[in-house]
C-alpha cells in the first residue's frame, strides 16, 4: 500500500504578532492555517521580518509558499525586503506555488518586475466590493477560480498599491479605489491586495492601532469603523485551495539539479571550499538553466518571433543572459570604460553599512565582512565582475532602477 506523502506549506510571515491576535488568536501563524490549511498539511512558519527565512536547499520540499502582509512599505529597500525579493524569484523560476496577501501581493509583483507605489486615493480601509474581470483565467495551482463570483466583499487595509503588474502577469481583479486588486503570473502566482484570512474584529484592532499611532485620524477611524457594520467579508471565496496535482518541476527541468547549484551557492557563502571542478559544473548548469527557462517561458508561446519583438528593456537579469546566447546581446548598456566611471570603491562592513545589504543581488552571493565592493552612484554594492557584466547589458541599478547615465561625474574605482 503506497502511503501519500505529507505536503508542505511555508507562512513567510512579514509582520510581528500583535497583543490582540497574540491573545485572541496565538498569532498570525493561526489565522493563515485556519484560512489555507487542510487536513494533512505540514505549515512551517518563516518569520522573514525577523530575517528568519528557508534554506534554500529545502525549497523543493515545499509544495507552495503564502507571503503575508505587512507594515512595511514592499517597494523600500530593507535587507530583509531584499532577501524576499530574491527568494520570490527563485520560487517563480523553480514553479513554486506562491500567493501573495497585501503586502505580499505588492512585493510578488515588485520582485517580477512590476511597479509599486503609495495610492493617489490614500488608505483604503474596511469592507471594499471587489470585481472579477469577465476574461479572468480560472486556472490557478494555489486557489480554486471557477468558484469565485463576479463580484465580492474582502476586507482592505492598505495606503501602498500596484500600479503596474510584472510583463507576463494579467489583472483579474479591481475595485473603485484599487486598480489591481488580484493578479496572476502563470497558473502557479497569485496576488491579492484584501485580507481574506482576516476575520471583521482582527480589523477592527488595527484600526485602532492605526489611530493610536497617528497613521490615521478619528474621523477616517470612525467612518471605517461604521462601514464594518453594513457588510460581511467573502472569506471563503478566496479560501477554497485547489486539489493539488503534480506539477513537473521548473517546466521539466530537473529539480536535483536546480537544488545542487542552490546548495552549492549556499555552501560558498558559508566559506566552504568549492573545487574548481564543482565551479565548472555549476557555471555550465546556471547556463543550462537559463537558455532552458527561456526556451519554456518564450519559444513555446512565441514560436515565430524574431528578434526585433523583444525588448532587451523589459527583461530580467536571467532572460537578458538567455537571449544574449541566442541572438547576440544587444548594445543597451554601457561600455567598460564608461563603467568604470561611475564606480566607487566600497568594503563591505556589516555593522555600519548604509544600504543595509548584505549580498551582490546579481550573483546573490552573500559578502564576507572586510570584502573589497564597488558601488554605483546610488551607493548600492555589487561585485566589479557582476555590475560590469550587468551594465553592459542594462544601465539601471538592478535595486533601485536609477538609471546609471553616460553624463554622471566619474568616481574612481
Amino acid at each position: 500500500m503506497k502511503v501519500e506523502e505529507e505536503k508542505k506549506y511555508a507562512l513567510l510571515l512579514a509582520a510581528k504578532d500583535s497583543d490582540y491576535v497574540k491573545k485572541v488568536y496565538g498569532g498570525y501563524y493561526n489565522v493563515f492555517v485556519e484560512a489555507y490549511g487542510e487536513e494533512g498539511e505540514k505549515w512551517d512558519l518563516f518569520r522573514v521580518v525577523d530575517g528568519e527565512f528557508p534554506d534554500m536547499t529545502e525549497l523543493h520540499n515545499y509544495e507552495g509558499f503564502v507571503v503575508s502582509g505587512s507594515p512595511y512599505d514592499a517597494y523600500g529597500n530593507d535587507n530583509w525586503i531584499l532577501k524576499l525579493c530574491l527568494l520570490l524569484q527563485t520560487l517563480y523560476f523553480m514553479q513554486k506555488k506562491v500567493l501573495g496577501i497585501c503586502f505580499g501581493h505588492q512585493v510578488l509583483c515588485r520582485a517580477l518586475g512590476g511597479d509599486v507605489r503609495k495610492a493617489d486615493s490614500g488608505w483604503d480601509i474596511g469592507i471594499r466590493e471587489v470585481s472579477i474581470l469577465k476574461e479572468s483565467p480560472t486556472c490557478n495551482s494555489f486557489l480554486d477560480l471557477n468558484e469565485i463570483p463576479p463580484t465580492l466583499s474582502i476586507i482592505e487595509c492598505h495606503q501602498d498599491e500596484v500600479w503596474e503588474v510584472p510583463k507576463e502577469a494579467k489583472v483579474i481583479a479591481f475595485s473603485d479605489k484599487t486598480r489591481v486588486e488580484m493578479f496572476t503570473n502563470g497558473d502557479h502566482i497569485l496576488g491579492i491586495q484584501g485580507h481574506p484570512e482576516y476575520t471583521k474584529d482582527i480589523l477592527n484592532n488595527l484600526i485602532d492601532r492605526l489611530l493610536s499611532n497617528g497613521s490615521i485620524e478619528r474621523g477616517f477611524a470612525e467612518d471605517a469603523r461604521s462601514e464594518l457594520h453594513k457588510a460581511e467579508p467573502d472569506r471563503k471565496s478566496l479560501q477554497e485551495r485547489k486539489p493539488t496535482t503534480r506539477r513537473t518541476p521548473l517546466s521539466q527541468i530537473d529539480e536535483d539539479r536546480v537544488c545542487i547549484m542552490l546548495s552549492m551557492v549556499e555552501s560558498e557563502s558559508e566559506d566552504e571550499e568549492i573545487t574548481a571542478s564543482d565551479e565548472e559544473f555549476l557555471e555550465s548548469e546556471i547556463q543550462d538553466f537559463e537558455l532552458e527557462f527561456y526556451d519554456n517561458e518564450y519559444d513555446d508561446d512565441n514560436e515565430d518571433m524574431e528578434e526585433d519583438d523583444v525588448d532587451p528593456d523589459e527583461l530580467s537579469y536571467e532572460e537578458l543572459i538567455a537571449l544574449g546566447e541566442f541572438v547576440g546581446v544587444e548594445n543597451r548598456g554601457l561600455s567598460e570604460a564608461e563603467i568604470n566611471k561611475h564606480l566607487h570603491s566600497s568594503t563591505f562592513q556589516s555593522n555600519s553599512s548604509k544600504t543595509l545589504i548584505d549580498r551582490c543581488v546579481v550573483c546573490q552571493l552573500e559578502y564576507e565582512e572586510g570584502e573589497n565592493l564597488v558601488a554605483l552612484p546610488c551607493d548600492h554594492p555589487y561585485h566589479l565582475d557582476c555590475i560590469q557584466k550587468w551594465l553592459q547589458i542594462k544601465k539601471i541599478c538592478p535595486i533601485c532602477n536609477d538609471e546609471v547615465s553616460s553624463t554622471d561625474v566619474a568616481k574612481n574605482v
